[in-house]
């Protein structure tokens, strides 16, 4: 059984298959959590990291963490009846993890959140419940309050996960614009991924938009929307707005908007040849988590001359600002000398001790992942010949 069926035979449907790590209805909640991240003697599972390790992840992960945020907030206020499922990781070690299996008879109640010295947060568990069980359960049992605030980095919520369909219709229309500026297209599901929209909130906002722009006589800005697969406008756009052909409506739009000044939070995508070191940094310390994070990352990238010192990958969207073993953000760490730039996997791979970064600029891995990662000892020799 695929986890997203699990959870909603429980009565508690993910928000999201892609990105949601639990989920909650009224009073009860049901975390995902990864049974290498328990302490069975202590009774406790990790069900958020350090903000340091969430450096550098993609939509997918911010959406999630926004969301498990406001469930662990629900939790530590107390007199929630939580829960948790333990899933098993293909492979704890790397970068992705991915679910290779979970407990499908039991869930673990949980009694408490508390801080764990890393700067996360552990959920202590009493013991398990029989999925047959868990209805009634969950009629009766109750966590206790956490003890002072919740311990979540506020940089770490992106707010689209918990903002309402109304909240991001000017993010919304503000990025269609940008397009405009750009002659470009997006399709829906990408629009529905970067902003956190379920099919039905999607159709809410290119209506809102799309209306603004018809009462206001302008041409239907929605109409840079369009179907991955036809590379077209889905019908609704000519039921709702009378557009016949929508390729010509793009061209309106195109025309229009690129005589109006471009939104300072839609960039110019350029190619890699295009881009100079200083643009590519730049735009490499955008991907902010913390508010000294874009910093940090920026003096990595100019430190490391925009490359992974291990790859050799200099291209921005794939690289990780790694603070070198031993250094960390909270006790003020965020020169470029306390970190290394690498790329996304490899990150993974260094934080699980898995790649060793040696003096000199070379680095070890470990033989559990010389059969995936043994072809960089050639390119590292390769460099030093």
């Amino acid at each position: 059984m695929v986890i997203s069926k699990f959870f909603s035979e429980l009565g508690l449907k993910f928000r999201n298959n892609r990105w949601s790590w639990g989920a909650q209805l009224d009073n009860v909640i049901l975390l995902r959590t990864w049974a290498h991240e328990q302490n069975f003697k202590e009774r406790k599972v990790v069900v958020l990291q350090d903000p340091s390790h969430y450096e550098g992840y993609g939509t997918d992960v911010s959406h999630g963490l926004d969301e498990r945020i406001k469930q662990l907030e629900a939790i530590w206020a107390g007199e929630t009846a939580a829960y948790l499922v333990m899933a098993n990781a293909e492979d704890p070690n790397v970068f992705d993890l991915k679910i290779k299996d979970f407990r499908e008879d039991i869930v673990y109640a949980i009694t408490r959140l508390e801080a764990t010295p890393e700067g996360g947060i552990a959920a202590v568990y009493s013991g398990v419940v029989p999925i047959a069980e868990f209805k009634q359960h969950n009629l009766t049992h109750r966590t206790s309050p956490g003890v002072g605030p919740l311990p979540a980095d506020e940089s770490l919520r992106s707010g689209l996960t918990s903002s309402t369909y109304q909240e991001k219709v000017p993010l919304v229309r503000e990025y269609l614009i940008g397009l405009c500026h750009r002659r470009e297209k997006v399709t829906y599901g990408e629009l529905m991924q970067d902003f956190a929209l379920t099919f039905y909130p999607l159709l809410n906002v290119m209506g809102r938009i799309g209306h603004d722009c018809r009462n206001a006589g302008l041409p239907i800005l929605t109409s840079v929307i369009v179907d991955k697969k036809t590379g077209h406008c889905s019908p609704g756009i000519r039921e709702e707005f009378g557009v016949l052909d929508d390729d010509m409506e793009r061209q309106r739009c195109y025309e229009h908007w690129t005589l109006q000044p471009a939104p300072e939070s839609a960039p110019q995508v350029q190619t890699l040849e295009q881009i100079d070191l200083n643009t590519r940094a730049a735009q490499f310390a955008e991907v902010e988590i913390r508010p000294d994070q874009a910093k940090f990352r920026r003096a990595v990238f100019m430190a490391c001359n925009g490359r992974c010192v291990v790859s050799g990958c200099d291209i921005p969207e794939a690289l990780d600002a790694a603070h070198l073993a031993g250094r960390r953000w909270r006790d003020g760490h965020n020169e470029g000398s306390d970190g290394v730039l690498l790329r996304r996997d490899l990150h993974g791979l260094y934080d699980k001790g898995l790649l060793v970064l040696t003096e000199g600029g070379g680095f070890q891995l470990d033989e559990r992942v010389m059969g995936h990662y043994g072809h960089l000892l050639n390119h590292l020799a390769q460099q030093v010949s």
